[in-house]
């Protein structure tokens, strides 16, 4: 569903609604409420533990007065989102004047003690630590929240697709959504002392909707991160695995990709991670099959090995690296290396056919 902002207050028509209900004192709280579509399944595991449950989290972004997480750098408006029946809820805290930033402290205290997982996007670098040095800055203990960073799942994810992870960047290659009119991030102290001394609220309404645009990008990108079927998602689930040593789940998850339509290049990368589980398995005669239908660099070398090591068929092992070198550049570090394999392997050869 496309996010409406037509919704949302300007900032001028804000006090005047509420100019009996609220001074100055207090930050003032908008609530934007949306129709989303809930993914069947929100477990994003193994990005993070197993047993994470949705009604725990909460999606959550800064703007501050600064770029750092320095000492002096204050939040002045902090966007909190989080799935209530069936519903995405967009909450914006605004410290309206810096002398009352400990109520927003607070405020957010209060909503992790009941959500203390924490989804962000760059947040474990940037939002938290900002919010633990102004715990520490107003006198109050700091929150105890485990993180999901977004940022850093896209990197894994989409590392060979993106050469940026901007959150601008995800939003319009994966999102396939572009922003309009938005005022970048590193404006928003600009705006907010426009507005504390001058009383300018153009550009912090502008503030407003990027912020709002974040909290709501970051639910976007969890529920891809849940979609059992993207091809981008589930590889990264397998390499995961992979990495962590689960060769089991690993295969598992290739399986499923292969059931899917998915060209030859993703075949290739199928393949080749499952022929990896299976060597790490001890399952080579299943990882030898994977490599005879990839025939690249890689998996020429991976037979090689195997013919010299686990068959000692060394003509085989030869004709294999030779392969490799066809299709490797001269004058590299892998040529040289696989020229050395070659002279080893001729001598074996022609050792044993004496």
């Amino acid at each position: 569903m496309a996010l409406d902002f037509s919704n949302i207050h300007s900032l001028n028509q804000f006090k005047k609604n509420n100019e009996k209900k609220e001074s100055r004192d207090f930050p003032f709280e908008r609530e934007n409420v949306f129709d989303i579509d809930l993914p069947s399944e929100t477990s994003i595991y193994p990005f993070f533990r197993e047993d994470f449950a949705l009604q725990d989290a909460m999606f959550f972004d800064t703007e501050t007065t600064g770029l750092s997480h320095g000492a002096g750098n204050m939040v002045f408006l902090a966007g909190i989102g989080y799935v209530d029946r069936g519903k995405l809820v967009i909450k914006q805290f605004f410290v309206s004047n810096p002398s009352i930033e400990f109520k927003l402290i607070e405020t957010l205290l209060e909503l992790f003690a009941n959500r203390n997982i924490v989804i962000s996007y760059n947040g474990k670098c940037f939002d938290i630590p900002v919010i633990k040095t102004r715990c520490v800055m107003n006198g109050i203990n700091e929150p105890d929240v485990e993180q999901i960073d977004l940022y850093h799942i896209s990197r894994f994810v989409w590392k060979d697709k993106l050469r940026s992870f901007r959150l601008v960047d995800i939003e319009r290659e994966i999102l396939k959504f572009e922003r309009k009119d938005d005022l970048p991030g590193s404006m928003a102290p600009f705006a907010y002392r426009e507005f504390l001394l001058r009383g300018k609220t153009e550009l912090l309404e502008r503030v407003f909707k990027h912020n709002l645009r974040d909290v709501y990008s970051l639910f976007e990108i969890f529920k891809i991160i849940c979609n059992k079927n993207n091809i981008d998602v589930l590889f990264a689930k397998a390499r995961k695995f992979f990495a962590l040593k689960e060769f089991d789940e690993s295969l598992d998850i290739l399986r499923h990709i292969l059931s899917l339509e998915i060209d030859d290049i993703n075949k290739k990368k199928v393949y080749s991670l499952a022929a990896k589980c299976l060597k790490k398995k001890g399952e080579f005669e299943k990882a030898k099959k994977l490599w005879l239908k990839i025939r690249d660099v890689e998996s020429h070398i991976e037979l090689a090995k195997f013919y010299e090591h686990k068959q000692r068929d060394y003509n085989k092992a030869l004709k294999h690296t030779e392969m490799a070198l066809s299709k490797t550049k001269e004058k590299t570090p892998l040529f040289k290396e696989l020229l050395i394999r070659k002279k080893r392997l001729i001598s074996k050869s022609g050792y044993f056919d004496l």
